[in-house]
C-alpha cells in the first residue's frame, strides 16, 4: 500500500506540472503539491487511509480538468468567434502575431494550417529585438505602430501558442484593436511582460525589416524598389531630411546621379523604406558600396538620424564619394525619380531647383 501512495504522489507531482503549464498560478498549481506531499508522507508509515488519499487524488484530477476547461473559456474571449461548418461548437480565436509566428519564420509550423485572415498594425506599441524573437510594450503614442499577421485559430492550437509564449509569465494575451486594409477587428496579442532596453527597439515596426532606409533618388521609385531590388522592403512613408541638399553629381564612372551633401538652410525630401539583411547587401551593391574598402566605393554608407512618426530614429543612407562635378542627369533616370515623386505625392520643386543649379 505504501507503493501504491508513492505512486499516487508522484502522479499529483506531476498534475501540478502540467496545471502551472496550462494556468501559470501558483494557486491553482498548490491544490496538487499539497496532495503530493500528504501521499509521500504516508507512503514511509503503515496507515489504513488509502481510500482517502486515493479521493484526494482523485478530486485533485477533477480540479485540474476545471482549471484547464476554465482556461480555454478565459483565452476564448480573446478576440473570439464562433464559426459554422460542420462543427458548431468549435471556437475560433483572432489573434495578431508580429514575431517568429509570421509566415516564413522560425515558429510559423505552429500555425501554418491555421486561417491567414491578413496583415495590419496595432497602434501605441513599440517593438524591441530580444535577441531570437521580438516583444511589445504599450506606448504613450499613437503614432508607435507595430506590423504583422492575423490568423484565425482553433482552441487547441490558443492552447499551443499560450505554452509557446509563456502565456501569463512571460507574455501577457491582450485585447487590442487591429488595423487591417479594409476593416478594424479586435484580437489577442501577446504582450511582453518585462522591461525592454531603448536600445533594442526596432523603429521600422517590422521584426523582419529592421533598419530604415532613406531614399531620396531613383530608389523612392515603387517599380525600382519592390519589382526590381528589393520585393520585401515595407514603404514605411515619407519624410524630410533636414539639413541636407539634393545635388547631382559626377560619380567616379562620369555617370550623373542624385546625391546629398550637408547644407544647414536646406531639406531633402525622402522616402523611408523598412529593409531586412538580403535587401541591404542589394542595395550595397546596387549602389556600389565595398564594405571590404569603403574609401573605393561609389557611395559611402552612413546612419544619420531622420523624423519618422513624429521622433528621430536612425536610418542608413547612401551618399556619393569619389565626385565629379554637378551636372544634368540622363533624361531615363530624371524620370525614374521623378516618378517616385509623384508616387508619393511629394512636390516637386525640389528636385526641378537641384536639376537648375
Amino acid at each position: 500500500m505504501r507503493f501504491i501512495a508513492f505512486v499516487f504522489s508522484i502522479v499529483s507531482l506531476f498534475a501540478a506540472i502540467q496545471t502551472y503549464k496550462v494556468s501559470h498560478k501558483a494557486l491553482y498549481t498548490s491544490f496538487f503539491i499539497g496532495p503530493a506531499l500528504i501521499l509521500m508522507g504516508y507512503a514511509s508509515v503503515d496507515s489504513k487511509v488509502y481510500s482517502t488519499l486515493f479521493g484526494f487524488v482523485f478530486l485533485g484530477l477533477i480540479i485540474m480538468t476545471i482549471v484547464r476547461r476554465f482556461k480555454k473559456k478565459e483565452n476564448g474571449n480573446i478576440g473570439s468567434i464562433v464559426t459554422g461548418g460542420s462543427d458548431m461548437n468549435n471556437n475560433l480565436h483572432r489573434i495578431f502575431v508580429y514575431g517568429t509566428l509570421m509566415s516564413g519564420e522560425y515558429n510559423h509550423d505552429l500555425i501554418a494550417s491555421q486561417v491567414l485572415e491578413g496583415t495590419g498594425f496595432i497602434r501605441n506599441f513599440n517593438l524591441y529585438n530580444l535577441g531570437h524573437y521580438p516583444g511589445i510594450r504599450p506606448s504613450d503614442y499613437s503614432d508607435h505602430v507595430v506590423y504583422g499577421e492575423v490568423y484565425l485559430v482553433d482552441d487547441r492550437i490558443l492552447e499551443q501558442v499560450n505554452r509557446l509564449e509563456g502565456e501569463g509569465s512571460l507574455y501577457i494575451l491582450q485585447h487590442v484593436e487591429v488595423q487591417m486594409e479594409s476593416k478594424t477587428v479586435t484580437a489577442g496579442v501577446y504582450v511582453y511582460n518585462h522591461k525592454c532596453l531603448k536600445k533594442n527597439r526596432i523603429h521600422s515596426g517590422y521584426w523582419k525589416q529592421q533598419k530604415i532606409y532613406i531614399a531620396y533618388g531613383s530608389n523612392m521609385n515603387d517599380h525600382q524598389m519592390l519589382s526590381v531590388r528589393c520585393p520585401s522592403a515595407k514603404c514605411l512613408g515619407t519624410s524630410v531630411l533636414d539639413g541636407y541638399k539634393l545635388l547631382f553629381r559626377e560619380n567616379k564612372a562620369g555617370n550623373i546621379y542624385a546625391t546629398i551633401e550637408e547644407d544647414s538652410r536646406s531639406s531633402v525630401p525622402v522616402v523611408l523604406w523598412a529593409i531586412d539583411q538580403k535587401s541591404e547587401d542589394e542595395l550595397d551593391r546596387c549602389e556600389g558600396y565595398h564594405s571590404f574598402d569603403p574609401q573605393s566605393s561609389y557611395y559611402l554608407k552612413k546612419t544619420i538620424p531622420v523624423n519618422y512618426n513624429g521622433e528621430s530614429v536612425p536610418g542608413i543612407v547612401y551618399v556619393m564619394i569619389n565626385y565629379g562635378k554637378t551636372g544634368k542627369p540622363s533624361d531615363e533616370y530624371l524620370n525614374r525619380v521623378l516618378t517616385g515623386y509623384k508616387e508619393h505625392e511629394i512636390d516637386s520643386a525640389p528636385l526641378m531647383n537641384a536639376i537648375k543649379n
